[in-house]
């Protein structure tokens, strides 16, 4: 069965550093440094939540007035994630 939306991959650890948020890859050694928004969109990158419903929380938790377009922004973000090897790949 496919995820319905972005998987993050088991492992990854987060931690909190000042306004910031470190993500480490132990599998890769590597470390990433997200923005508080990116972070609040990798906690919804849990296979539950399509981009649709993540550009609705995130306009719940941060007062996006409606009609500001979030769909490119998250991609992006989900992108970038996936980039970095830090998701599923899509249908795992």
């Amino acid at each position: 069965m496919s995820a319905k939306g972005p998987l993050r991959k088991d492992g990854i650890l987060s931690r909190k550093l000042g306004d910031e948020w470190m993500l480490y890859d132990p599998a890769a050694g590597a470390v990433h440094i997200i923005n508080g928004t990116a972070e609040f969109v990798w906690n919804l990158c849990d296979g539950q939540h399509d981009l649709d419903d993540i550009a609705g929380q995130l306009r719940g938790a941060y007062q996006v007035p409606d009609g500001t377009a979030l769909t490119k922004d998250i991609n992006d973000i989900v992108q970038g994630f996936s980039d970095k090897g830090l998701l599923h790949a899509s249908g795992n």
